[in-house]
């Protein structure tokens, strides 16, 4: 039901005629609401709306007209939209919308990016990235509608981003920096009042984002080991995508490590669970044993940087990584211990088994091996 109401709204749009309900009534915003279901979002914004002189009352009139993100605005009054205009042509549209097809004139952009709180100066780069998203390759209807929370993140490159101040270091998806901020908290706008793309009416997001509110950064081109990617020219690229995923590596010390660590990041957005790899492991999977050897290698570098604070009682009874019957790589544990004799006493007490008794290494240190109750083999060594 409320998929073919969407789409009557949704013709209703595109031959201009305002959305009525099943029983004829007027779903424009500003309309009386008579039931819990949202109305159709219908605002005009270059129409004039008069409202108390207070930013409380501001705030008020566009959250109850659906005219914002529900954070305070810039009052987009004539004058100031004139300013962000500058000389461009207010009538000038740049293509219609999804999902309800709104006609994306300049005049209405440059009301959403003074309700965002941008300079007039920004307004060349969110002209570009509109321009960007409504090319057909870009699918800004699927980016508008779908249930994954994915938002269009703006990319801003060359001298203009230098220009205007648009943040590409530290903290440059956080708060703090004024271009940054407000380009893509204009763009949001633009969607959601030219797009029509309301949480749970249009946008069809599952949780949403908060990349849904502001989603726009610059290239950071003195640290790109690749080169910029439009050199000397300012441009801005569009890019559906999540918000930001943390990758951490404490451990490796060159590109195949961090790549290594980025990879293993990317496939566990896949998610097979630790079990399941082992289960195709155990059926003879190949792809599997690559997974696990991977992940052995990793381990046995950590390990190996932390290895000498680790108490040899808390790594038995812990257990250990031993080797696997295919002969991939696998990780020993080697814990330093200030008296070898004492440490295998203590470890007999434990149940653990002596593999191995101390055995001096040529210029190194005395290693023993023994392997735990559940048959991991673990060593223990003093230096020389």
């Amino acid at each position: 039901m409320r998929r073919a109401r969407q789409a009557v709204e949704q013709l209703a749009s595109l031959i201009g005629h305002p959305e009525t309900s099943a029983t004829g009534g007027n779903l424009r915003v500003g309309a009386p609401r008579t039931s819990s279901t949202p109305p159709a979002v219908e605002s005009d914004l270059a129409a004039p709306v008069t409202v108390s002189d207070t930013a409380e009352a501001l705030l008020a009139a566009f959250c109850e007209r659906e005219w914002c993100d529900g954070l305070p605005i810039v009052p987009p009054t004539e004058e100031r939209v004139r300013a962000m205009l500058g000389k461009a042509p207010p009538e000038r549209s740049l293509g219609a919308m999804p999902p309800l097809w709104r006609q994306a004139t300049l005049e209405k952009l440059a009301v959403n990016a003074v309700m965002a709180g941008c300079e007039p100066a920004y307004f060349p780069v969110v002209v570009a990235a509109v321009e960007a998203m409504l090319e057909p390759a870009f699918n800004l209807y699927g980016v508008q509608a779908t249930t994954h929370p994915v938002a269009p993140l703006l990319i801003v490159h060359g001298p203009i981003a230098r220009e205007l101040g648009v943040h590409a270091g530290s903290g440059c998806f956080g708060p703090g920096f004024r271009a940054n901020a407000t380009i893509g908290r204009a763009i949001r706008l633009i969607l959601m009042n030219l797009g029509g793309a309301w949480p749970g009416r249009y946008d069809m997001a599952t949780q949403g984002s908060p990349a849904k509110f502001t989603y726009c950064i610059a290239e950071r081109e003195d640290a790109s080991p690749w080169g910029p990617l439009r050199a000397g020219e300012s441009a801005v690229t569009v890019f559906g995508g999540e918000a930001p995923h943390n990758v951490n590596d404490h451990v490796s010390t060159g590109a195949a490590g961090i790549l290594a660590a980025y990879n293993e990041r990317a496939a566990g957005q896949a998610a097979a669970s630790a079990q399941d790899v082992f289960d195709r492991a155990a059926a003879g999977d190949p792809a599997a044993y690559e997974v696990i050897d991977r992940v052995a290698r990793r381990l046995g570098s950590a390990i190996s940087s932390v290895i000498a604070v680790i108490d040899p009682e808390l790594v038995v009874l812990g257990g250990g990584i031993g080797s696997n019957p295919q002969g991939m790589a696998y990780v020993t544990v080697y814990a330093e211990v200030p008296d070898l004799q004492a440490t295998l006493d203590r470890a007999e007490q434990l149940g653990v088994k002596t593999l191995m008794p101390p055995e001096a290494m040529p210029n190194g240190p005395t290693i023993a091996m023994l392997a735990d109750p559940q048959g991991h083999m673990f060593g223990i060594y003093k230096r020389a």
